[in-house]
């Protein structure tokens, strides 16, 4: 999606006290998203493209470090995350009114009331509601899992932590995902990857360890 848009940055967006928090880069990705989105304020979340148009010139920008600022930026409710199919897309929550929005080719998102859609709507705590649920839902994972593996060796929790955090919201979790748009899959689903992401650095990062040399 290429970025050939002029839009109208609202002043508001530079005194937000949640943005504020963030990185300045996370802010700068976030700040570019308003020229990226179509016109109802929604874009694929793949990390690829969006790098080749936000960060195009800046070999230190990864394609990881863009999945984090979207998740950290779903965390503060700037824009919703939900899954089609096998396809993650983001929504903006708050985004300029835009006059004579051409049609969108993005599915919609969940609870498009509340999610932007060129209207100017006033920003509603998706993220929040989102992430208290997806703490009751981790706290019923434990314990069912805690349950399943009472009667295991001493080694299957350090096993079933390597599985990760869910691709899937619980609603979903026995389907494996959803054609309907879904949140909280997206959420979930960017989650993963960014956890998958960690993981694999970690494990290809350089181990330095004591094997009995003596340095004189």
């Amino acid at each position: 999606m290429a970025m050939n848009r002029q839009r109208y940055i609202k002043p508001d967006l530079f005194r937000d006290e949640d943005l504020a928090t963030l990185d300045p880069k996370v802010r700068l990705t976030a700040i570019g998203l308003h020229l990226y989105v179509d016109d109802h304020g929604r874009a694929s979340a793949t990390a690829a493209l969006l790098k080749a148009d936000l960060w195009a010139l800046d070999r230190d920008m990864t394609e990881d470090l863009v999945d984090e600022h979207l998740l950290l930026l779903a965390e503060i409710g700037y824009l919703t995350l939900y899954a089609v199919g096998k396809r993650t897309y983001l929504a903006l929550t708050e985004m300029a009114r835009v006059d004579r929005p051409s049609a969108s080719k993005i599915p919609d998102p969940p609870a498009q009331d509340s999610l932007a859609n060129g209207s100017g709507a006033i920003r509603e705590p998706l993220a929040v509601v989102e992430e208290e649920r997806g703490r009751e839902w981790e706290r019923e994972w434990e314990q069912e899992s805690g349950q399943a593996w009472a009667g295991e060796e001493d080694h299957s929790g350090a096993a079933r932590e390597s599985l990760g955090p869910s691709m899937f919201c619980p609603d979903h979790e026995e389907t494996l995902g959803t054609f309907q748009p879904c949140g909280p899959c997206g959420t979930a689903r960017q989650r993963h990857k960014v956890w998958t992401q960690k993981q694999l650095k970690n494990a290809s990062a350089p181990r330095f360890e004591d094997e009995g040399v003596s340095h004189g």
